[in-house]
């Protein structure tokens, strides 16, 4: 009785700890993967820009 009554009370608090540590992650993940493609794609933009800048640059020659 009194194993079960322990591990009732460790169950009760091992997987709601789990379930936050899992969503703190899962919203941590999300956010950074988020800012570095928004990053990314920012950069690739300038770069698209610049390289057609130049292009109509020259063929403007």
């Amino acid at each position: 009785m009194l194993k079960h009554n322990i591990m009732f009370k460790f169950m009760l608090i091992f997987i709601p700890s789990i379930l936050a540590v899992y969503v703190g992650m899962f919203l941590f993940l999300q956010k950074y993967m988020y800012d570095k493609s928004i990053g990314s794609v920012r950069k690739l933009s300038i770069e698209a820009q610049t390289y057609t800048m130049n292009n109509i640059e020259k063929e403007g020659k």
